[in-house]
């Protein structure tokens, strides 16, 4: 039959019959479900269940069956039943219900036709669950591309075994297509998404979202083939906001000659969203605007030269809710420009983030880029933005390897104006091998966000990495990859005002400790290191993880990057605040 596609003839063959469950057609026969898109049918109720934890929410939406039944109406009963099968709600046909789970067990729900009848009734099932903590990865690519992901949970304890981490492919609406569920007591989880989670790509697939019931930290790669990698870490909800910002972006008139930037927004919250976008040009003014409306859930992508806002003489972009809700989460992906440049990558943009998140009072018109390489190998731009809304006079200030103030260059910045260079052209009269790391400081508080690019000089690899805020005391890095493929390297600032001793610690998978490391920083002094010369005779194959700890409570900020040792593939992003 050439009229079906092959996603359908897939899921033909891997159904029993015409359901994949069948006789559970009671409470007692319940067939337990997790995240996912399910194409089932019903003669009589069909009963499933979900573990709830209290304080998790459900979300689960009920369509018809659109390749057989579109233009007929679901005749179906949606019930909802507590974990002691009391009745929480009851809707007829296409809709969904929103549960949030006041006490833990299992609840259970049932699918049921409104009619006696023989006829099986076809249906699409959306499950969704929300558990406390949560994180995406913007991308899933197409194609040849192959994803790897590196998931730290610390607080796991070997002694219960029922804190989930649910991986799940989404749609464009933020729906999961499929998940994948992790109860081990293993702190750390790593694989490809694909072959060692059976995520494998699904048409539709637009971005990676995990749930847990701790804290987690973690990143994602992206592979195609031997030569092109991108990734960064998972962002986090918690870090979205209500106005994001982009400090920089390319207009791309040309393949070849040319840097590309995808943009893309994501709508994290459970409610519709209008949002305004706007340009700014190159006095910060604004220049154009455009309102567009995202569904819960729903991403938007596009490449700069595709956005009507955008235009050579724009600079800048924000993107707005009108509803003030913290909804929008924004990254960008720049690529190479050269002929045969491979290198390309993917950054988050933020809001404002001068709130309390957990427990860290983040100071956004203080940026740190804890490391500059600018040497015969590899070169390090900058691009800042001032997002507030007064101009503001910026230090950028310039430390030596060793923490001593080198130089200071100072630029005004206009509301919603950006500054974007190598970082070696900032101090000319430097020697670029001189210039260990930068502190960018806005002098009247206006909040700043940016972006730091790395990149060698064969155009072969690329990382672009957010400049942050000053962090924490202690730092994760979710993944110590070391081999004769790969490597990873660490750059570590102390942005205290005194010297501290600073503590490296190696884990293995299942969190438990394997060697440790001192060094003395001074004040504003870094390190840059490889992650097994850091540690040289005490460095483990084992290592899976590391975490970076002031023992004197002073400031860190850190970047990793990873890259492979044949100079093709290169991926970077900041490390991870462990307070």
């Amino acid at each position: 039959n050439p009229g079906l596609s092959y996603d359908k003839v897939k899921e033909i063959v891997n159904t029993a019959g015409t359901d994949a469950f069948e006789d559970n057609d009671n409470f007692e026969s319940a067939s337990p479900l997790t995240n996912g898109n399910y194409n089932l049918s019903a003669t009589d109720s069909d009963y499933f269940n979900v573990l709830m934890k209290k304080g998790d929410r459900l979300n689960i939406r009920l369509e018809g069956d659109p390749q057989d039944h579109y233009s007929e109406p679901l005749e179906v009963y949606l019930r909802t039943y507590k974990p002691d099968r009391t009745l929480i709600k009851e809707t007829a046909g296409v809709g969904e219900q929103k549960i949030i789970a006041n006490q833990g067990g299992t609840y259970f729900f049932e699918i049921a036709p409104q009619h006696t009848s023989t006829k099986e009734i076809f249906y699409n099932l959306f499950i969704q669950q929300t558990l406390s903590f949560g994180g995406i990865f913007p991308l899933f690519p197409k194609g040849l591309w192959q994803s790897g992901m590196s998931l730290l949970i610390p607080d796991r304890d070997s002694w219960i075994q029922s804190d989930r981490a649910v991986i799940s492919l989404t749609d464009q609406s933020g729906f999961p297509i499929k998940s994948y569920t992790d109860i081990s007591d293993s702190r750390h989880v790593v694989g490809m998404v694909e072959e060692g989670f059976g995520l494998f790509p699904f048409v539709g697939t637009e971005y990676i979202r995990v749930e847990s019931d701790l804290p987690f930290w973690g990143l994602q790669l992206a592979t195609d083939g031997d030569a092109v990698m991108l990734g960064s870490n998972f962002i986090p909800l918690e870090r979205a906001s209500s106005q994001i910002f982009f400090p920089h972006f390319y207009r791309s008139s040309g393949w070849f000659y040319d840097w590309q930037t995808e943009i893309g927004i994501i709508n994290v919250g459970d409610k519709s969203e209008e949002i305004v976008l706007t340009s700014y040009d190159a006095e910060g003014l604004a220049a154009d605007s455009l309102t567009i409306t995202l569904k819960p859930g729903e991403k938007t992508e596009s490449d700069a030269s595709a956005i009507a806002i955008l235009s050579s003489k724009t600079k800048t972009m924000s993107a707005a809710a009108t509803s003030g809700r913290d909804c929008l989460i924004g990254y960008a992906v720049f690529l190479n420009p050269t002929p045969g440049g491979m290198g390309r990558d993917v950054v988050q943009v933020t809001g404002r983030r001068g709130q309390v998140a957990g427990n860290t009072l983040y100071d956004d018109s203080i940026l740190i880029a804890p490391h500059v390489a600018c040497n015969d190998d590899w070169w390090t731009k900058i691009a800042v933005m001032n997002t507030g809304e007064a101009d503001s006079v910026v230090a950028f200030s310039a430390f030596n390897p060793d923490g001593k103030l080198a130089g200071v260059f100072k630029q005004m910045l206009r509301a919603r104006q950006n500054f974007v260079k190598d970082v070696s052209e900032i101090f000319p009269d430097m020697l670029p091998e001189d210039i260990g790391n930068l502190k960018i400081v806005s002098e009247n508080k206006q909040p700043l966000c940016g972006i730091m690019f790395y990149g060698d000089v064969a155009d072969r690899q690329l990382a672009a990495l957010p400049l942050r805020p000053i962090e924490a005391s202690s730092l994760y890095l979710p993944l110590v990859a070391c081999s004769d493929l790969w490597w990873t390297g660490v750059g570590i600032m102390n942005t205290g005002n005194t010297s501290a001793d600073v503590s490296f610690s190696l884990f293995d998978s299942e969190g438990k400790f394997l060697s440790q490391v001192s060094r003395r920083l001074n004040a504003n002094q870094r390190i840059a290191y490889l992650a097994d010369d850091l540690f040289g005779d005490d460095f483990s194959e084992s290592a899976r993880y590391m975490k970076a700890e002031s023992l004197g409570g002073q400031p860190l900020s850190g970047i990793y990057l990873i890259g492979t040792t044949d100079g093709l593939r290169l991926m970077g992003d900041e490390m991870l605040s462990a307070d």
